[in-house]
């Protein structure tokens, strides 16, 4: 685990790629949603993290990250952006370390693809988010960014495909679309 500080730009010269006006705009539609008590899981960069603390102020943030290089990567990104009081987790989603019921927000964006076993993911989300809690989910279109190109996918998902996935895990799904890469489902957990 480890701790850093708050939020004031993203402009690192390593980062300047992330933060053009496309990649803002795929996650404009998420900055507009509820939070509360959130949890995000495979962060990688933190560039949503920084967003949403630089857009939103959400202060009460936990982040999961299986990866001990993108913790490192992290880091670096949340220290160049003057980010604290952000409790960072080295995690698997599939077995998190967490209580039930903990969070009122789990924000998972382009982390589904990589799982071998999503659905226990999805369910482990479940279990740990609290009653009529949020799940944000974002993940690339099937066929968009197939296992066989990008070597760190495991999953194509088609959209009903995903979608289905998701309500089988506990979630209900009450808006979802697709842009011309991402699909995006917005999800509040079953009583």
């Amino acid at each position: 685990m480890l701790r850093v500080k708050r939020c004031k730009r993203i402009l690192d010269d390593k980062w300047r790629l992330l933060n053009t006006e496309r990649s803002m705009a795929r996650y404009d539609h998420f900055l507009a949603c509820e939070y509360g008590e959130t949890l995000e899981v495979g962060p990688g960069s933190g560039f949503f993290t920084v967003l949403l603390q630089k857009e939103r102020g959400v202060d009460d943030i936990v982040l999961l990250e299986k990866s001990h290089s993108c913790i490192k990567l992290l880091a670096d990104m949340l220290k160049t952006n003057g980010i604290s009081d952000v409790l960072v987790i080295e995690g698997d989603v599939n077995d998190t370390p967490f209580m039930g019921r903990c969070f009122d927000t789990i924000v998972c964006l382009e982390v589904l693809e990589h799982l071998i076993n999503p659905y226990k993911a999805l369910k482990e989300m479940a279990r740990i988010c609290r009653k009529d809690g949020n799940l944000y989910i974002s993940c690339p279109i099937k066929g968009s960014m197939p296992p066989e190109i990008f070597s760190g996918h495991k999953q194509d998902f088609d959209f009903l495909e995903l979608r289905t996935l998701i309500e089988s895990t506990g979630w209900i799904v009450y808006k979802s679309f697709t842009d011309d890469t991402y699909q995006y489902f917005y999800s509040r957990r079953k009583c």
